[in-house]
This record gives C-alpha cells, sequence and structure tokens, in this order.
C-alpha cells in the first residue's frame, strides 16, 4: 500500500489503528476550525 507508513506507524500506540494520513489532515483541519471558533466567541 502506502510507501513507509504500514510498520512503523502499527508499532506506535501498541498496535493501535492509525488513520490515513489524509483522515488524520482532516481532522486537525476541523480541529482548529472548532479551535478558532471557541477562541473567537
Amino acid at each position: 500500500k502506502s510507501a513507509g507508513f504500514g510498520s512503523p506507524a502499527s508499532s506506535f500506540g501498541g498496535g493501535a489503528t492509525v488513520p490515513e494520513p489524509g483522515t488524520l489532515g482532516l481532522l486537525l483541519v476541523g480541529a482548529l476550525g472548532m479551535l478558532n471558533r471557541r477562541r473567537r466567541a
């Protein structure tokens, strides 16, 4: 599949399932948006 994403990521967290880089990016953008909204309010 994707080169280099499987083995080091799977050992991180004791074999916890790590989301795809794209999914992780979307979650990060969403979290930053919520933080900015909370900061303005």
